[in-house]
């Protein structure tokens, strides 16, 4: 396993250790339930940044949420965008993780483009967060008004970094006939 390998593992494992113990602390003082929840979700994280192609990172998902239920906290506390970039950073760090075989790492530009990814969801999530905080407590139909248009605006955003990000499309010379067209 190389160094980056490494790191990355060691990112996902704080991210996402990080985001079940920040909720495991927001809201209701914790009882010894929450903080078994909290503590289990140690050997989790290590074991889905061990085995990052398999569903193991569902669960520390899992009591991440089952830790976030019963700490009854409220989803406009500060706290709440720190998890959500919390548990991004884990899936996104696993998943990245889960595209290699566990002795190498995926080239340059395939870091490069899931780190664009990945900045561009945390912002966009906190740009939507930041909305609904806005709008909370105001009339209903403004409100939903405003949230529809800051989804609309983020899945046009998502979409055009996308298409920036992958650049052109290129078929492999080897799947080219001589004539040039694709096989």
């Amino acid at each position: 396993m190389t160094a980056e390998r490494w790191l990355l593992g060691a990112l996902a494992v704080v991210a996402g250790v990080g985001a079940c113990v920040v909720t495991g602390t927001t809201g209701a003082p914790a009882s010894s339930f929450t903080t078994t929840l909290m503590v289990s979700s140690v050997p989790i994280a290590l074991a889905a940044a061990r085995r990052p192609d398999t569903h193991i990172a569902l669960g520390l998902v899992a009591v991440t949420l089952w830790a976030w239920l019963r700490s009854a906290a409220d989803v406009g506390a500060g706290r709440t965008i720190v998890v959500a970039i919390g548990l991004l950073v884990f899936h996104a760090a696993i998943a990245l993780l889960a595209t290699t075989p566990s002795s190498t790492l995926p080239d340059a530009p395939t870091v490069r483009r899931w780190a664009v990814r990945t900045t561009m969801v945390a912002a966009a999530t906190v740009v939507v967060w930041r909305v609904v905080m806005a709008v909370r407590g105001h009339d209903g139909g403004a409100s939903a008004a405003t949230l529809a248009a800051a989804v609309l605006a983020v899945a046009a955003a998502s979409l055009w970094v996308r298409q920036r990000t992958l650049g052109p499309t290129r078929v492999p010379s080897s799947q080219l006939n001589p004539s040039g067209d694709t096989t």
